[in-house]
């Protein structure tokens, strides 16, 4: 439990909460999107903590998908010992590598995977191809297989998080699914965006316990996630549960043409999986399942910028 507040002071800087919020724990500083109790958090983690458990869920790395790498973005990821040539890490950048700032940059499907690694504890390889057709008939293609998260096993906390935003915190709106579901609200400063406003982000796992898929929203100055994205991310859940059975043993669909790759979108400025590396730090020890299916946030793998809260 760590008392929070409206703000946090932190060597002669104050940091700003979204909502005056009560002392809270992991799980429900995650429903409620705490900032002030992530401020503290990465603190007393440190840098070096986060970007360890950062780099593990692929955040800084191209995801791997099976797409020219022209046409995706590895966002950017720096932290002390791992920074632009010229560039320095200044104490207050650690706060705010706490709820996903700083000198970070991410894809909304990079965001998805580690949401995705977060519920199932293993970290996907996404792809897009299943088979190749020629002359002798369809050829399998093969896929990476999983990759296991060294922290797995501590990640209860974190899901109970997921699972609380939807009962009682910033997330209310999927609480009508037949099965409970996980998410998390994300509103991200953005001087690119239209009227240099907030860009809107929602991602959400279905269900929570038995992952099946995870989908995100994120809209390029929207706003916030609870308004902008997630009545979308909730009429997709509610689909899919409806459809689960049938959207699940539906074969791929024969190609019909050739399939041409355009130049990868221009890039924008959004959040990271706000604290999600922080929360998973917090949860895994000192260094020393069937994955959910990621859905496709977009065309393109295209780079966005710096997660704040909600």
């Amino acid at each position: 439990m760590i008392t929070t507040g409206c703000s946090y002071t932190y060597d002669g800087i104050q940091y700003a909460n979204w909502e005056c919020l009560p002392p809270q724990d992991l799980p429900e500083a995650i429903a409620w999107s705490n900032d002030v109790y992530f401020y503290q958090l990465a603190l007393a983690l440190g840098p070096q903590r986060i970007a360890q458990v950062a780099t593990e869920l692929g955040v800084g790395e191209l995801t791997g998908i099976d797409l020219p790498e022209s046409a995706q973005s590895a966002g950017e990821f720096f932290y002390p010992g791992h920074m632009p040539a010229g560039d320095t890490w200044y104490p207050g950048v650690t706060p705010m590598m706490g709820i996903g700032q700083g000198y970070t940059a991410v894809t909304p499907l990079q965001d998805i995977r580690w949401l995705d690694a977060v519920a199932t504890g293993t970290l996907v390889t996404p792809y897009l191809g299943l088979d190749v057709s020629g002359t002798g008939g369809p050829t399998v293609l093969s896929h990476a297989t999983p990759a296991d998260l060294s922290f797995a096993g501590q990640l209860g906390p974190v899901d109970e998080g997921l699972g609380l935003e939807v009962s009682q915190g910033t997330g209310t709106m999927l609480q009508n699914l037949p099965e409970p579901a996980g998410g998390k609200t994300g509103t991200a400063q953005d001087p690119s965006a239209p009227h240099g406003g907030p860009d809107a982000w929602y991602d959400a796992v279905y269900p929570l316990q038995d992952p099946q898929v995870v989908v995100l929203c994120a809209v390029h100055g929207g706003g916030q996630g609870y308004y902008d994205c997630e009545p979308s991310v909730d009429q997709l859940l509610q689909y899919f549960a409806a459809n689960e059975a049938g959207i699940m043993s539906t074969p791929p669909v024969p190609p019909t043409g050739a399939l041409e790759l355009g130049h990868s979108a221009p890039a924008f400025s959004a959040p990271a999986a706000s604290p999600t590396a922080a929360a998973a730090a917090s949860a895994s020890p000192s260094p020393s399942g069937a994955p959910a299916s990621p859905a496709a946030a977009g065309a393109a793998d295209t780079a966005s910028g710096r997660r704040t809260r909600r």
